[in-house]
């Protein structure tokens, strides 16, 4: 993917700034289904909202997915942990599973610090190129996640 590409596609998240407060239940089964990525620097937010020290909040709650590019290589990005996986390690091959900030009511319990992808999905998902956009806004951030995961 060339430089130009690559701004297109961030560009991107700066356009999708309609964040979505829909509690539908087709909106509810996303969350049953697979997290949403956060963007750099929203799950630190995440933590400070819960009261967590950030690499406290990262072994408790959060994943590492990835975005698969077979000429540039995987780009790892944070994401809640998901049922089925040990947080503060690697998302499994599929990566699906409830949002483990799902709660039993299936609200949000980090509904105001809740990830990018989770901001503007609607009922179709996520809304137009946002999923590669959000990968390659980790690109500059690679060194930080591998530091969670030691």
């Amino acid at each position: 993917m060339g430089e130009s590409e690559i701004a297109l596609l961030l560009s991107l998240l700066e356009v999708v700034v309609d964040r979505v407060e829909c509690r539908c239940e087709i909106c509810k089964q996303l969350c049953k289904k697979r997290a949403g990525w956060f963007l750099p620097g929203e799950a630190e937010k995440a933590a400070e909202l819960l009261g967590m020290e950030f690499k406290e909040f990262f072994r408790k709650y959060l994943g590492v997915d990835y975005w698969m590019d077979t000429v540039a290589g995987n780009t790892y990005v944070l994401a809640p942990a998901t049922s089925g996986m040990n947080p503060g390690s690697m998302y499994g091959f599929l990566p699906f599973g409830a949002c483990v900030f799902l709660t039993q009511d299936e609200l949000c319990m980090i509904h105001d610090a809740k990830p990018y992808e989770c901001a503007v999905a609607d009922h179709n998902g996520i809304q137009g190129g946002a999923h590669e956009a959000v990968a390659m806004a980790w690109r500059d951030h690679q060194e930080e996640v591998y530091k969670l995961l030691c």
